[in-house]
């Protein structure tokens, strides 16, 4: 699940489940029923008597699903009122995620309900010193924290969703040397190799490298952040030309300093998703304004890439 294969299908069915021994008096925990995140808040729980209501929230976690909707005030009311809640406690509070809060609204659930809403700490790891201090979060609590392993923790997902990209990367390399003709079908598959291998790098550059240096780079949009290691690598690239399969003249130097750098800006933009110093304003306004300018770079180092083709080897 780290790395992406099987995510959209991870899930766990919805409804009430026994943790240890609990009554009536034991507290109601509520998540999601995306499986990884019940297995470790399972493994947090181990020696706490509680009830967990698993909602549906289409497979997704906790955070995600509060910003798309689906850990919600509706959802949570109807799964409430569905597994009859009130006949399983005779207390009635539900402790939800902290990180649920902004897809909740806590009120509502009182209302339609009954049941009082709780936020509970950031992390599962809290849980049992958050119920045995009597409900109450201390500032430790409450605190989301984002270093080098929690980046990295996140980071293999979009590895892996990004190499898939290498294909058709390799195709165009290949059909322009092989439609200058002054290469054997080897040559051309020997040397596309070698230009696909650059943007491999440039993959774990943007997804990997760039999480890891994340808060020493400057700038705060992350496009903008992510470009300083593309144009570096790109630099290389320029540097370095045959190294990587490619020959060493303007219109090629260009179109790798474009598609290098925009590649890895995308791949930067799009980690935006894995991060706590983001919210979905910024997101929506450095989309905006970070798109056209990566798709105009990259569609521009594609077209260098088809006039190099007709002017010297690329």
């Amino acid at each position: 699940m780290r790395i992406g294969i099987g995510r959209d299908n991870y899930t766990a069915p919805v409804g009430v489940y026994a943790v240890g021994k609990p009554d009536r008096k034991s507290p109601v925990l509520v998540t999601g029923n995306y499986k990884l995140t019940i297995d470790k808040l399972r493994e947090k729980l181990t020696g706490l008597d509680t009830w967990l209501l698993v909602i549906d929230t289409k497979g997704v976690n906790v955070w995600c699903a509060a910003g798309k909707g689906t850990f919600s005030t509706e959802e949570l009311i109807f799964r409430i009122k569905k597994h009859k809640l009130s006949s399983l406690v005779d207390h009635k509070t539900v402790i939800i995620p902290q990180l649920s809060a902004p897809g909740v609204s806590a009120w509502q659930v009182t209302k339609y309900t009954g049941f009082k809403v709780e936020f509970g700490p950031v992390y599962s790891s809290d849980i049992i010193r958050y119920i045995e201090n009597g409900n109450i979060a201390s500032e430790d609590m409450r605190r989301v924290s984002f270093g080098l392993f929690n980046r990295m923790e996140v980071a293999l997902v979009e590895t892996v969703s990004a190499l898939r990209y290498l294909i058709p990367i390799f195709i165009l390399f290949a059909s322009v040397r092989l439609l200058q003709g002054n290469m054997s079908i080897l040559g051309a598959m020997v040397s596309s190799i070698k230009s696909t291998f650059a943007y491999f790098i440039a993959v774990l550059i943007g997804t990997l490298i760039f999480p890891a240096i994340l808060p020493i780079l400057p700038f705060r949009m992350f496009s903008a952040k992510a470009a300083i290691p593309g144009l570096i690598w790109s630099f290389i690239l320029v540097v370095f030309p045959e190294t990587f399969g490619f020959s060493r003249n303007m219109f090629t130097a260009a179109s790798n300093i474009l598609l290098s750098t925009s590649t890895i800006s995308f791949m930067g933009l799009n980690y935006t998703g894995s991060t706590t110093f983001t919210s979905l304003s910024g997101v929506k306004k450095e989309t905006m304004r970070a798109i056209p300018l990566i798709g105009s770079a990259f569609i521009l180092g594609l077209g260098l890439i088809i006039v190099s083709a007709f002017i010297v080897r690329i």
